[in-house]
C-alpha cells in the first residue's frame, strides 16, 4: 500500500484502488454538510472524500459504496487504522443499490472519461470511464435516496454539466451552487463542482482558479479551501 499524508490523518491506498486525485480533494473540501448529516458517497475510490468529510464533520454518519472491492477493503482498513466509527461501506454499483434510509447529502466524483480510448486496466476503467456510469440513472438513484431538503454534490468536466443538470432536472433537481473551476486565471474553464437541491433555491455561480497565471504559485481561493486538509 501507498501512504499519502494529510494535514489530520495518513491513508494507505491499496494499489488496485484509484489513486488519490486533485478533483477528489477538491470535492470533499467544498462540500457543505451539517453536523449531524447522514451521507452517502457514490464510488469512494480511495476514500479520500469520506475521509476528509468525517475529520470536518466527526458527528456526520457516512456510508460509501463501489464496485470495487479493493476499494471497501482499504476504505475499512483505514476506518479502523484511524480509530473512526459513524463509518460504513459496501461493495455495490449505486444502480444495484437499495436503501430504506434517505440520506441528507449525496457525494460523487462520477467516471469521466466519455469518449476517450478504455484504459487496459479493468480497474480504471471501473473507476474513470462512463462505460457504466449513466447520469439518467444517478439521477434517478438520487431522488430515490436523499431526502426532501437534501442536497447532491458533484466534480465533473465542465463539458459535462449540461447533460448532468439535464438529467437531474428530470426529476425535480436544481442546481443551487456552481463554481466553475480553471487551471490558471488565463486558462479555460476545466472543472466545474457542482451542488443539486429540491425545491429550487436561489442559484449562487463563481468562477475560479487553482493558481495564479504564473502555474506555480496556488491562487488564495485554492489555499483557502484546501487548508484544512492539506499540508
Amino acid at each position: 500500500m501507498a501512504i499519502f499524508e494529510f494535514k489530520k490523518f495518513d491513508l494507505e491506498i491499496d494499489k488496485n484502488v484509484f489513486p488519490i486525485t486533485t478533483d477528489a480533494v477538491l470535492l470533499a473540501s467544498w462540500v457543505e454538510l451539517n453536523s449531524s448529516d447522514l451521507v452517502l458517497e457514490v464510488g469512494i475510490g480511495s476514500g479520500i472524500i469520506s475521509f476528509i468529510c468525517k475529520f470536518k464533520f466527526s458527528n456526520i454518519e457516512i456510508h460509501g459504496i463501489d464496485i470495487n472491492s479493493h476499494a471497501i477493503k482499504t476504505a475499512e482498513f483505514n476506518m479502523d487504522n484511524l480509530g473512526l466509527d459513524g463509518m460504513t461501506f459496501s461493495s455495490i454499483s449505486f444502480q444495484e443499490f437499495e436503501s430504506k434510509t434517505r440520506y441528507d447529502h449525496i457525494i460523487c466524483n462520477p467516471p469521466y472519461f466519455a469518449n476517450s480510448l478504455l484504459p487496459l486496466s479493468q480497474k480504471m476503467k471501473e473507476a474513470k470511464h462512463r462505460e457504466n456510469f449513466d447520469f439518467e440513472k444517478f439521477a434517478s438513484f438520487c431522488n430515490r435516496n436523499i431526502k426532501d431538503n437534501g442536497s447532491i454534490s458533484v466534480i465533473l468536466p465542465y463539458d459535462q454539466e449540461n447533460e448532468l443538470s439535464y438529467n437531474m432536472c428530470k426529476f425535480g433537481f436544481s442546481p443551487s451552487r456552481i463554481c466553475k473551476i480553471k487551471h490558471c486565471d488565463n486558462s479555460h474553464i476545466k472543472f466545474v463542482l457542482l451542488e443539486y437541491q429540491k425545491p429550487y433555491r436561489k442559484l449562487k455561480i463563481e468562477t475560479q482558479a487553482l493558481y495564479t497565471q504564473d502555474s506555480n504559485i496556488v491562487s488564495n481561493w485554492h489555499a483557502d479551501l484546501i487548508k484544512e486538509v492539506l499540508k
